[in-house]
């Protein structure tokens, strides 16, 4: 629930390769996308256990993003047609 995530790295989550650690800002935020995010982070996890992951694995355009994006939004719209509640659910 601390905003100030999103202020530093200009993002509603994050995933430390290594460390097996993920950051994910619920507050204000629709659960769906709350939920894209964390399945995103989940796929980074993903790739760092099968060693794929390099510095440049987390910029924009690159072919570790650009899967997590892929794997994301799959997950998310097959979760949301069968849970369509969570579109308009929030943690206000």
């Amino acid at each position: 629930t601390n905003e100030q995530y999103t202020q530093e790295n200009h993002s509603f989550g994050g995933y430390q390769p290594g460390k097996n650690k993920i950051y994910l800002v619920i507050q204000n935020r629709v659960c769906s996308d709350a939920a894209r995010t964390l399945t995103h982070e989940i796929y980074h996890a993903y790739q760092d256990i099968k060693g794929v992951l390099n510095d440049e694995s987390g910029k924009d355009g690159s072919v570790h993003e650009n899967e997590a994006n892929s794997y994301s939004g799959k997950t998310m719209r097959h979760f949301n047609r069968k849970y369509p509640e969570i579109l308009t659910l929030t943690n206000d």
